[in-house]
């Protein structure tokens, strides 16, 4: 009977192995959501040298943006490889032994960060070692988190922005003409971005074009920019990479962003769909026929 039992759980082991675990590793998807930060444990190991439990997070974070050295805000980020150290009053011959006297002397070490969700990996680790994981989920970082649920906890209303950031970069900033006639950019100037793509305010352009401006939150706290005029309706966001036109989805190859104003700039490419558009590289200039 024994050995029927021993049978049977490395059968489920070797299935759970060949089958649920590509099938959850080819599944599982982290995506950046807009206003919120959670992270995703990939790594767990014991360093003797240090005395300490290390853990390895991926953080995932939709409320920290990097700048480009032209101004732009490039909304999200992934910080790989983020480690969090649990001390031990000495060394310990394995992680399994380390994480029963943190148990038993300090359980609440073993919390794992706010929003957390377990990488396979890591899960069969545990089954692997017997490890029953008693003190690693809590009310912040409750058992089988997924993306999903983080999206539905509310998001914040708009991006947070980093303090002191780098002013524009004005080198060499774009000419843009309206019918022949030059505008002025009081604030933000339009730029060459770093992948070669002409980015202009949009906000002063659409004035300039004939489009009404409206700006909402979407129940998921994404912030639209409508633009109408006449029949055509284009809305875009700093959160997507595409913008939909009359109720159509078009991928962007490059997206509006925010710069530290908090100014919204788009791509040529979208203002080609406001109006016709030409680049002229001999003269740096953009003539737009409205």
């Amino acid at each position: 009977m024994k050995k029927v039992y021993i049978t049977m759980v490395f059968t489920a082991f070797f299935l759970i192995t060949v089958f649920v675990q590509p099938l959850y590793a080819w599944s599982a998807h982290y995506p950046i959501i807009p206003g919120k930060e959670y992270s995703v444990l990939v790594g767990e190991q014991l360093n003797s040298e240090k005395n300490a439990i290390i853990r390895v997070y991926d953080i995932y974070s939709g409320t920290s943006a990097s700048l480009d050295i032209k101004g732009s805000l490039h909304y999200g980020m992934v910080k790989r490889n983020v480690k969090e150290i649990i001390p031990l009053p000495e060394s310990c011959d394995s992680l399994r032994e380390a994480k029963k006297w943190v148990e038993k002397n300090a359980p609440s070490n073993l919390r794992l960060r706010p929003w957390t969700i377990v990488n396979w990996n890591i899960i069969n680790q545990w089954m692997i070692e017997g490890y029953t994981e008693r003190y690693e989920y809590w009310e912040d970082s409750p058992r089988g988190l997924v993306p999903s649920q983080v999206k539905q906890q509310g998001l914040i209303p708009k991006p947070v922005l980093y303090k002191d950031l780098a002013k524009l970069n004005k080198t060499k900033t774009p000419k843009v003409y309206v019918d022949y006639t030059r505008i002025l950019f009081p604030e933000d100037q339009p730029y060459i971005s770093g992948h070669n793509e002409i980015m202009i305010p949009v906000r002063q352009l659409s004035k300039w074009l004939g489009y009404k401006m409206d700006f909402s939150f979407l129940p998921t706290g994404e912030g639209v920019l409508r633009l109408t005029k006449g029949l055509r309706e284009i809305q875009l966001s700093v959160w997507w990479d595409y913008i939909i036109i009359n109720g159509y989805k078009i991928k962007l190859e490059h997206y509006p962003r925010l710069t530290v104003n908090e100014r919204i700039v788009v791509p040529i490419t979208v203002v080609n769909y406001m109006a016709d558009v030409k680049w002229d590289p001999q003269y740096n200039a953009v003539w737009i026929n409205s």
